[in-house]
């Protein structure tokens, strides 16, 4: 049986998926870490970008139309944060089936680990590249967020 061996441009493709999804995974490995050096050592990234998704008051419904997933994975997560004590979840005076999401302190402060360590990450990465070259990376990175 003979392999075809691939072309060097479809080398370049697959390094750079390779280096793309090693990024990912370490900068969701260092935000992890950052927060539980601070005592949120139970919240993982899925939780976290919940947290940063959330306006006060909203609905579940609306957590989950904001985050583009289901309303019960939405739900799961809520649950999960509540049970962590980083949200409360309390009936709307409109509407008491609806239940309306609020951060607690303990969210907010987890909130504001994870900025901080994102904030040290880009600075990081603002060293290594001029102005310039982080605004096109930046750009190329928000042109594959919105690939269909």
């Amino acid at each position: 049986m003979v392999v075809k061996s691939f072309t060097e441009s479809e080398k370049a493709i697959g390094a750079f998926l390779f280096v793309l999804g090693r990024a990912k995974q370490n900068l969701i490995h260092q935000l992890e870490r950052s927060l539980a050096e601070k005592g949120h050592e139970h919240i993982k990234i899925r939780q976290w970008l919940t947290l940063i998704s959330i306006d006060e008051g909203m609905s579940v419904k609306e957590l989950a139309a904001t985050r583009g997933i289901s309303k019960q994975a939405a739900s799961k997560i809520c649950e999960e944060l509540g049970q962590l004590a980083y949200i409360h979840m309390k009936p709307d005076p409109a509407d008491g089936r609806v239940l309306q999401i609020q951060l607690t302190s303990k969210g907010r402060k987890a909130l504001r680990v994870g900025f901080i360590k994102l904030n040290q990450l880009k600075e990081v990465l603002s060293d290594q590249l001029d102005e310039r070259l982080n605004g096109q990376l930046i750009q190329l990175l928000l042109t594959i967020r919105h690939w269909e």
